[in-house]
């Protein structure tokens, strides 16, 4: 059995005194080298979450584990040297006047030796396949791009685990399917752990698990399609259904005779074809 490289017991987290819980109860474990989705409407605790993994936030009460290091006061910059987080638009996160300055700046701030920074920043622009734009302003960059850029500046630092939050919100349905598809790529090469909070169904289709959350509580922790063939659990939540399942669902009500199994988009291709051969 995989180890779980992220562990978190009885956590519970406020902002104030005057406040509900944000999060309650959180008990929660993620296997090394997975893809983990986490998903819920607005306010349920989502990016809460990811902060008080990486220290930006102190809970309450409970404990969190990361890589087998109790996060404490003491520990917290070697946890953080563990985990890289993408955000949401990535023009927060640029602060060199060219693409591989930007992917150097953390390198710089963990004092790499000048002769081993380059190799490392090349190497991390090739893998996100911007090498020919590494002399570039980011600024002049599109979103997918940057988004590249920012995802460079992370593995070059070699983290185990990537925190995605909300990373592909504010691209169009390419740049989403580019950059999913990279993250991917970079996994398995990489050996990461991946963490995407995200609103995007079709995102959480490639996970191997995904965390459902609800104002605050886990409503269920499970593979993907077992999460949306709960349909309770859907309502409950506030999901819809990926859009290959709705497209599945559509042809099976109108008569067409393939699987009602859970299936991505390649097999559903399939399955029609197969319709149609036999018709």
């Amino acid at each position: 059995m995989t180890n779980p490289i992220i562990e978190i017991s009885k956590l519970n987290y406020k902002y104030d005194e005057s406040t509900e819980n944000v999060l309650s109860d959180i008990n929660l474990r993620i296997k090394e080298k997975s893809w983990t989705a986490i998903v819920g409407q607005n306010g349920s605790g989502k990016s809460t979450l990811t902060k008080l993994l990486n220290g930006i936030l102190q809970t309450d009460s409970g404990t969190i584990k990361i890589d087998n290091i109790k996060l404490t006061n003491e520990t917290i910059w070697d946890i953080r040297s563990k985990m890289g987080i993408v955000f949401q638009n990535p023009d927060n996160q640029f602060v060199g006047a060219t693409v591989e300055d930007d992917v150097a700046f953390g390198l710089e701030n963990q004092s790499v030796p000048q002769s081993e920074m380059k190799s490392k920043v090349m190497d991390a622009l090739d893998k996100v396949q911007m090498t020919d734009f590494a002399n570039r302003d980011p600024q002049s960059l599109s979103g997918g791009q940057k988004q590249r850029v920012a995802i460079a500046g992370i593995i070059a630092l070699e983290p185990k685990i990537i925190i995605l939050d909300e990373a592909t919100s504010m691209l169009d349905p390419s740049g989403r399917y580019e950059i999913i598809d990279i993250i991917k790529k970079l996994k398995d090469e990489l050996d990461l752990t991946v963490l995407s909070i995200t609103h995007d169904v079709e995102e959480v289709t490639v996970a191997d698990d995904v965390l459902v959350l609800s104002k605050g509580k886990i409503l269920k922790q499970d593979k993907p399609e077992n999460i949306f063939t709960d349909e309770k659990l859907l309502k409950q939540a506030g999901l819809e259904l990926p859009f290959v399942q709705k497209v599945q669902q559509r042809l099976i009500s109108r008569g067409i005779n393939i699987s009602n199994d859970w299936m991505n988009e390649e097999r559903l291709v399939n399955e029609i074809w197969k319709y149609h051969l036999n018709k």
